[in-house]
């Protein structure tokens, strides 16, 4: 999407509109004349949002803001959140878009079952206090929902229940435990850990006449795992994918980790064991609510005239578009080449970490290999290969070992050496284990901050001087590079071990670079490709 060319658009047509080139039609104009409104007052942006909508939409958009008994979702977004019957429902897209709103009517549809018991989630009670908590008492109230102050709950004369609260901390979560919910709503899922949200779902079982789901709102966060949720319905570039959005989509839950397909057969086919659920994700813009547009008319504005990355995420929906970290690094600084100079030497750096997804921690730390090299030559820096994995210990030693076997013994290895007497034992074991095989195995103490030992090939790669070799793991590795903060609270397994990599060919004499040829087999193909999980 240009988004300049689509700001451009806009501009124009606001002008057919202050010219008389573009308005509204005398069956519009009546009907918003019936409801005590003057349409030769409104703003021309109000009336470039009324001429996207059917005279008989327009006329429940005005009776949705003059009549304020009258409940119902607008045309658009919010109808296909409230009539879609998914176990879960992902509601997403971009700011204005009324999702919060469409949340707390979702529940309308249940309230005369007095088996029904729904909650509400907010990561913190400020949030519940400074927004959700007080409309759902405006809405529920029309509906002779009684709120309970102190315990945040809202009942209804045929007993059913909603339940508003919050998951400040990992483990509110298991708070839950033991009790049975007809629906879950997250409210800004993006600021809840997937953990909270696993978890949550084991809570999905009621008496309840409808079956039990899960809703989620949230804005795009690309370094969010949800993202891995949402990424089938969008384009390449990040957009929503109009021909996808609302579809059905079949999935199940592999240790912590969502695997998901378009047909029901395949899931069944990879797991013949398991009763495969539905998802889907709806994609909403302030487009789809026009009421926004005159109650605060200058919001579009301050969405419109943002900085390019909030214009393409917090307008238009974008989940790839993100500030690139504290621009630390950028992919356009890096050649992708696909051969290698004869006299390149390398080594391979690791990040540790131990752990295999689960229902607790379905998106844990990766162990990442770098394999990094520097040519003589012409004094570039060359990233040979990226391996990635999750396992547990032995399954990293052995995963280690593999590498380095595909690797050669003309590969230095360098194993992170983490503070205290631990990660000392540990990295020296690990040493020995590859050193007694023949492997140039040393230990690299991790004692500096993620930023300062990331900044050198952080120079480099802005100087020109670093270069990639083409490989399928070129995507994920620039990603997490360029999300890189330094504040923890992105992966950044790969970016330690490419800082590592780097460091270790600049402070020490590994080796005498190899001989002619001596990368041919690498350059042929990618001796890595089966390490991958």
């Amino acid at each position: 999407m240009d988004l300049n060319a689509v700001k451009q658009k806009r501009v124009e047509d606001v002008r057919k509109v202050l010219a008389g080139e573009l308005g509204l039609s005398d069956e519009v104009k009546e009907i918003i004349k019936s409801f005590g409104k003057d349409p030769s007052k409104f703003l021309p942006t109000q009336i470039l949002t009324l001429l996207r909508y059917t005279p008989d939409q327009v006329r429940l958009i005005f009776k949705l803001m003059t009549d304020k008994n009258y409940v119902a979702p607008q045309p658009g977004s919010q109808e296909v959140f409230l009539n879609t019957n998914a176990d879960l429902v992902l509601y997403g897209g971009a700011a204005g878009a009324g999702k919060t709103a469409a949340l707390l009517m979702d529940s309308l549809r249940f309230i005369e079952d007095p088996n029904y018991n729904a909650v509400y989630f907010r990561r913190n009670t400020t949030q519940l206090q400074g927004g959700l908590w007080p409309a759902a008492k405006k809405l529920f109230g029309k509906f002779g929902g009684i709120p309970h102050e102190q315990k945040m709950t809202i009942t209804f004369p045929s007993g059913a229940t909603i339940k508003f609260t919050y998951l400040e901390l990992e483990k509110h979560a298991e708070g839950h435990q033991g009790i049975e919910y007809s629906a879950i709503y997250f409210d800004e899922g993006t600021h809840f850990s997937a953990s909270q949200i696993s978890y949550l779902q084991t809570r999905l079982r009621s008496g309840a006449e409808g079956d039990s789901y899960m809703k989620i709102s949230m804005n795009p966060d690309r370094d969010h795992f949800i993202y891995d949720w949402v990424e089938p319905f969008l384009d390449e570039e990040g957009y929503p994918d109009p021909e996808k959005c609302g579809r059905i989509r079949w999935y199940v839950m592999n240790d912590g980790v969502m695997v998901s397909d378009w047909e029901r057969d395949k899931i069944l086919e990879m797991f013949p064991l398991e009763i495969p659920q539905t998802y889907t994700f709806i994609s909403g813009t302030i487009d789809d609510n026009p009421i926004l547009d005159f109650l605060e008319p200058k919001y579009r504005g301050k969405l419109e005239n943002n900085t390019p990355v909030n214009v393409a995420r917090l307008r238009f929906g974008n989940w790839k578009a993100r500030a690139e970290g504290s621009n630390y690094w950028q992919r356009q600084w890096c050649e992708i080449v696909d051969s290698l100079p004869e006299d390149v030497f390398d080594v391979r750096a690791w990040d540790l970490a131990a752990t295999l997804p689960s229902e607790i921690n379905p998106n844990p730390d990766w162990t990442a290999g770098v394999k990094m090299g520097k040519s003589k030559k012409d004094g570039c820096y060359y990233i040979i290969d990226v391996v990635r994995f999750r396992d547990r210990p032995s399954g990293v030693e052995t995963q280690i070992n593999l590498t380095a076997e595909s690797d050669g013994k003309r590969t230095g290895i360098f194993i992170p050496q983490d503070p205290g007497a631990a990660g000392k034992s540990y990295a020296t074991s690990l040493i020995r284990k590859l050193a007694e095989k023949g492997y140039r195995a040393r230990a690299k103490p991790t004692n500096k901050d993620k930023v300062t030992r990331f900044a050198g090939f952080s120079a480099a790669s802005e100087a020109g001087l670093v270069k990639v070799l083409r490989g399928s793991w070129n995507e994920a590795y620039f990603q997490e590079l360029e999300g890189f903060c330094g504040d923890g609270k992105t992966k950044d397994d790969q970016v330690d071990a490419t800082s590592d990599a780097f460091n270790s060919l600049n402070e020490v004499k590994l080796f005498k670079p190899p001989s002619m040829g001596a990368h041919t087999d690498l350059v042929r193909g990618n001796p890595y490709e089966g390490l991958r999980r």
